[in-house]
């Protein structure tokens, strides 16, 4: 079955360049601790000790390290497009979980920055077409557009500009 593209072609539109905040970083790469949480976290790139992520069981517990405390990662849901995004409860420490979506574990924070950049020329072209607009509002988020990450072409959701969050959908649901 063909892919219905509703998406504006690049040329008829002008884009206006993405910024990310001093804190960007540090909340999606590495979590920032809330409380009895954490918020962000959605790459575990720089974690350390945990398994092939691709290929681990789902809704079992797996260990690792990131910035020097424990987290658990219990993986929900895989994107069956993508190999690596998924959905999982993450414990950073001995705090409470946390259910996040990942980038693949693969992509590196220039490589998280570059499918970033792409949702978000690709939101400002399409942002008055009802599906997108129909994800934004779904999704408590300021934007979202799509970026195509190991061939296939995937909702990213993000707030602001400069961007503070941002996060793919798993199977095109943001949770």
């Amino acid at each position: 079955m063909p892919r219905l593209d509703v998406r504006v072609p690049a040329l008829r539109a002008r884009t206006v360049a993405i910024a990310y905040t001093p804190t960007c970083f540090n909340h999606m790469m590495h979590g920032t601790i809330a409380g009895g949480t954490h918020t962000g976290l959605h790459s575990l790139n720089l974690a350390a000790a945990l398994p092939n992520l691709t290929l681990a069981a789902l809704n079992v517990a797996h260990a690792g390290t990131l910035n020097g405390s424990n987290i658990t990662v219990t993986i929900r849901e895989r994107d069956l497009r993508v190999a690596g995004i998924i959905v999982a409860d993450v414990t950073i420490g001995a705090r409470n979980p946390k259910r996040s979506c990942f980038f693949p574990d693969n992509l590196n924070w220039a490589g998280v920055q570059a499918v970033i950049d792409e949702a978000y020329r690709d939101y400002q072209l399409n942002a008055n077409n009802n599906i997108y607009q129909s994800k934004r509002s779904g999704a408590g988020i300021t934007w979202a557009g799509m970026a195509r990450i190991a061939g296939q072409d995937i909702w990213l959701a993000a707030r602001g500009n400069p961007v503070d969050t941002a996060f793919p959908a798993v199977n095109n649901k943001f949770f």
